[in-house]
């Protein structure tokens, strides 16, 4: 707080006290002279930089800082002219102390109102890549006090850029393991960020060790670079629903319409689909599921027959369920193979013998992490007139998910598991051609005075006002999942890879479906031999893995593994994690393995 007001003192006190101006020249000395052993660590503690920080950001754009900023001879620019202003200004002045002390708190004034300037057009601490004592300070203190960089830590995941005031990018210098930009602060704040405990100062102590988050098939985490940003920035601007709003009917003054858009048009490219408009934005897959389900089962005559399989979720088994009692409806549960893929064989007679009206499957998983092979299966269902249904919610992220190549008419999915979203967001997407009832009904934004809900898409499925917040973080997940996600995939299937063959190495732990030459999404279920389930649990979170234990909603699946009705121990993984934390994952699998075997040998004895 008081580190906050020194700012304001001392430009009102240069103003009423003109000797007070004279602690400028202290305030450029303290800039420069600790950069010949520490860089430029004063900027950190620089009472116009704590001003900008706390003060500017609810004004700042927050947009990068422009390259010319960083350059060498824009620098020695703004430096010479603050000398030759200073000289000016003490030369007129020299010797009557009060003009002298009031000339540079007016060079003080100046160059604040003009950092506000840019921290309003670019970031809060655009100044700061200009300062002329910061430039000093920084070309004396380039590479002291660098920032380590463990390059086996870090996944390059941007969390530090994000967070960096200077938009510096210290993973970018993993490779060389320090550091050595002379425009560091040594303000750790990205120290503070990475969760991948992957930087640290010379002499400091290192973080407390994290937790490591092994619950990726249940929410990603961390989201993909921007999301949160995105939602602040909708929930602090001022609400707007395009259609909704009076003031607001062109789109560019409607922050929600453009972000709506962006959102239908990269979730086409990654359905690969050609109409946006069939992507109707929900609550999140269970809503999207249900939709589905309820949509079409509430025009099948009693009697009609269902195909679903025993690998599905609860979101899949219960609104079926629900759909038996309601409507009558008959519900075929396919079965695996002895390979344990779906039984196509089984599905092939099913469909011969008693076409099914509707058919639904999972893509992947969400016990085993299998992908099991759709498209076949839906195109035999189609052969006959069914209408498929994929749940793709482990899927989507982690492969492609085209619902034309697979023959589905319709595809669920959330936001917030591959696809690195937030949570709250789904999607339902409906092909053309396909007649399904809406499962909510209401307000709209258009066709006010119709009696009965729209039936064009997307509003056909999308009664209420939309979360605002979270499609803005949709977007931003799906901009990076189509621009910046590659690298990030390639060492999510590499860590995944690692885990698997770890665990088959482990004696005493058991995995299921577990095939050298199998495909699957970073999902893998195992058990411990003595060990139950729920205690294994415990003594995994008391050794800092978070993971998810029991039956994860999918009950018929662990009937058909055999794991019923404890379950089985989850763990799933994403690309901004390191081998690292495979390793010690491992380690503490293995402790957990030993334990049970040293128990029997000692109740034998």
């Amino acid at each position: 707080m008081y580190a906050l007001l020194a700012l304001p003192l001392l430009l009102v006190g240069s103003w009423a006290f003109p000797f007070v101006g004279f602690i400028l020249f202290l305030w450029m000395g303290a800039a420069v002279l600790p950069a010949f052993w520490r860089g430029r660590t004063f900027c950190h503690l620089c009472p116009r930089g704590i001003f900008f920080d706390a003060v500017l950001p609810r004004f700042s754009r927050r947009v990068r800082i422009p390259v010319l900023f960083r350059g060498t001879a824009f620098r020695l620019i703004m430096l010479g002219t603050l000398i030759a202003v200073m000289g000016s200004l003490l030369w007129r002045t020299w010797g009557v102390l009060d003009r002298m002390g009031a000339g540079l708190g007016s060079l003080l004034l100046g160059t604040t109102l003009f950092g506000i300037v840019l921290a309003v057009l670019f970031a809060p601490r655009a100044w700061c890549s200009i300062c002329p004592m910061g430039t000093m300070a920084a070309w004396i203190g380039r590479g002291k006090y660098p920032l380590q960089v463990d390059a086996t830590r870090c996944t390059q995941c941007g969390a530090c850029a994000r967070a960096c005031p200077l938009q510096l990018r210290p993973g970018s210098f993993a490779e060389g393991g320090q550091m050595v930009a002379g425009d560091c602060i040594k303000c750790g704040t990205c120290v503070k960020t990475c969760r991948q405990q992957a930087l640290a100062f010379p002499g400091s102590t290192p973080p407390a060790s994290q937790p490591i988050y092994l619950n990726h098939a249940a929410t990603s985490w961390p989201k993909a670079p921007g999301v949160a940003h995105a939602m602040t920035e909708v929930l602090q601007a001022m609400p707007a629903v395009m259609g909704r709003t009076h003031g607001v009917s062109d789109p560019t003054r409607c922050p929600l319409g453009p972000l709506v858009q962006e959102c239908r048009e990269r979730l086409a490219t990654l359905l690969d689909v050609d109409d946006m408009h069939h992507n109707a934005l929900t609550a999140g897959a269970t809503a999207a599921l249900n939709q589905a389900i309820w949509g079409i089962g509430l025009t099948l005559p009693p009697g009609a027959h269902i195909i679903t399989s025993v690998a599905e979720h609860n979101a899949v088994l219960r609104p079926l369920r629900h759909l038996q009692r309601h409507r009558q409806v008959r519900v075929t549960y396919l079965g695996f193979d002895a390979t344990g893929a779906l039984d196509a064989g089984a599905f092939s007679r099913l469909v011969a013998d008693d076409p099914p009206a509707l058919v639904v499957f999972t893509h992947a998983s969400n016990v085993t992490g299998r992908v099991y092979a759709i498209g076949p299966l839906f195109e035999r269902a189609k052969a006959v007139g069914a209408i498929t249904v994929l749940d793709a919610s482990q899927a989507i992220g982690h492969r492609p998910v085209h619902p034309r190549a697979l023959q589905a008419d319709l595809v669920a999915f959330p936001a917030h598991k591959g696809l690195l979203g937030p949570a709250g967001v789904g999607v339902l997407y409906m092909a053309p051609g396909i007649d399904m009832e809406p499962l909510l009904v209401g307000g709209t934004g258009e066709d006010s005075d119709a009696v009965f809900h729209p039936m064009a898409m997307p509003a056909r499925l999308e009664a209420g006002t939309p979360n605002s917040p979270g499609i803005a973080g949709f977007t931003a997940a799906l901009r990076w999942q189509e621009q910046d996600s590659e690298a990030y995939r390639h060492r999510e299937r590499e860590l995944a890879a690692s885990l698997r063959a770890g665990l088959r190495a482990i004696p005493g732990v058991r995995l299921y479906d577990d095939l050298p030459d199998g495909e699957y999404v970073p999902v893998v279920s195992f058990t411990f031999d003595g060990l139950s389930v729920e205690e294994a649990g415990h003594q995994l979170a008391a050794r800092g893995i978070v993971c998810r234990t029991g039956l994860h909603c999918a009950p018929l699946m662990h009937n058909a593994l055999g794991t019923a009705p404890e379950g089985t121990i989850r763990f799933s993984v994403s690309g901004c994690m390191t081998h690292e934390e495979i390793k010690q994952a491992l380690g503490v699998v293995t402790d957990l393995a030993i334990r049970p075997a040293i128990r029997s040998q000692e109740v034998e004895r």
